[in-house]
């Protein structure tokens, strides 16, 4: 993976933003893509669910179908038997009937062999007929008889028709409870496998659509999981910035502090130095503590004057500002080169007395501020050569 690098820590947050927007939009176009799978998953499942409910009510309407028509030919075939009943009930009472005509006509026969002038005297008693009193109290019986005989066949007769009316209403009555129970557990078996079949619908559209919400959540949660990771950086950046800050600021006051002490310091050094040197100069014609000399081609100056430096051949020592500077063997003199530096600056340019230097650096190296080897590092850098 490339890297890229930033030169300002605003040009990082800046595009962590814009990442965050990218990953807030990726989150939110997921969501979406999750609502549009989970609805089309419903819209699918709710047909299916109306098909089946459409064939389960065709089914069931199939099933009452059957029942009506089963009902309808029982009843027809009741009817049928009710009207075959009746025709022999009909038959049954007009033969009875018959037989009861025939026996009066008979009867009437047998009493009227003598002519129809006699068929008054029936009413008197069959007096002056012919027959005796036992003939015809026997033949009135005959007659009376077959009508009790027919009138009882009739009645035996109805019984039986109204007998066979009943079982036949009973067996329909009994025919049709089969029926509405075989209908009935039709209704409840077709009822009991459309309820399983929903039921696995159900189920499988429950397991179905937890796997779309995880899918989508482990998707959206790895966007977001980039949302975070990205305010982390930037929280961090400006966490950063503030302690760099603040680092920045105590520094600054520690330095501020140091260079008012080693300003403080550096003063007195010089005024100590200048009594020095004045009361050398009245006492014993200015020699130096440290042995320094002007030397051709030495730092980086353009001095060119020999020998040792003594008040007598105090000279300027001039050295531009943009060479580099020398490599001191400590922070102390690094910075007490520093301040050196700052003290005798003007105008792109270090300008400094060759007896000045010398006592600086006297005085450095007696307060063990540098070493020797600093001592000849910092007079070579301004063109003068410590022995």
């Amino acid at each position: 993976m490339n890297i890229r690098r930033f030169d300002k820590w605003d040009e990082m947050v800046e595009e962590y933003n814009q990442n965050i927007l990218a990953a807030n939009q990726e989150v939110q176009n997921i969501n979406n893509q999750k609502v549009a799978a989970i609805n089309e998953y419903n819209a699918n499942y709710n047909n299916q669910l109306n098909e089946y409910n459409n064939l389960m009510n065709q089914q069931q309407a199939n099933i009452n179908t059957y029942k009506q028509t089963q009902e309808d030919l029982l009843d027809k075939q009741l009817a049928r038997n009710n009207e075959t009943i009746e025709q022999n009930r009909k038959e049954t009472t007009e033969n009875i009937n018959k037989e009861k005509k025939d026996a009066y006509v008979d009867y009437m026969k047998q009493i009227n062999q003598y002519g129809g002038a006699q068929e008054q005297l029936v009413t008197q008693g069959l007096a002056n007929t012919g027959y005796n009193a036992s003939e015809r109290i026997a033949m009135y019986s005959t007659y009376q008889n077959r009508v009790s005989a027919a009138n009882t066949a009739l009645t035996k007769a109805n019984v039986e028709y109204d007998n066979q009316m009943k079982d036949a209403v009973l067996n329909n009555d009994v025919a049709k409870a089969q029926i509405a129970l075989d209908t009935l557990t039709k209704s409840y078996e077709l009822a009991l496998k459309g309820f399983e079949y929903k039921n696995t619908l159900f189920n499988q559209k429950m397991a179905y659509t937890q796997d779309l919400e995880n899918m989508y959540y482990n998707r959206a949660n790895t966007a977001q999981n980039r949302i975070d990771n990205y305010r982390t950086q930037i929280n961090n950046i400006y966490q950063t910035q503030e302690k760099m800050a603040e680092e920045k600021r105590q520094f600054d006051e520690t330095m501020a502090e140091k260079k008012r002490e080693y300003d403080q310091n550096f003063a007195e050094e010089q005024r100590q130095f200048n009594a020095s040197l004045k009361a050398s100069k009245g006492s014993s014609g200015g020699t130096s503590k440290q042995t320094l000399e002007y030397s051709n081609n030495t730092g980086n100056n353009n001095n060119t004057n020999n020998g040792l430096i003594t008040p007598a051949n105090d000279k300027v020592l001039t050295v531009s500002n943009k060479n580099y500077s020398p490599a001191l063997s400590s922070k102390a003199a690094n910075a007490f080169f520093d301040q050196i530096e700052k003290t005798y600056q003007k105008n792109g340019m270090y300008v400094i007395n060759a007896s000045t230097l010398q006592n600086l650096l006297d005085k450095g190296l007696e307060n063990k501020i540098i070493t020797e080897k600093d001592y000849q590092k910092i007079a070579n850098y301004f063109g003068v050569k410590a022995g």
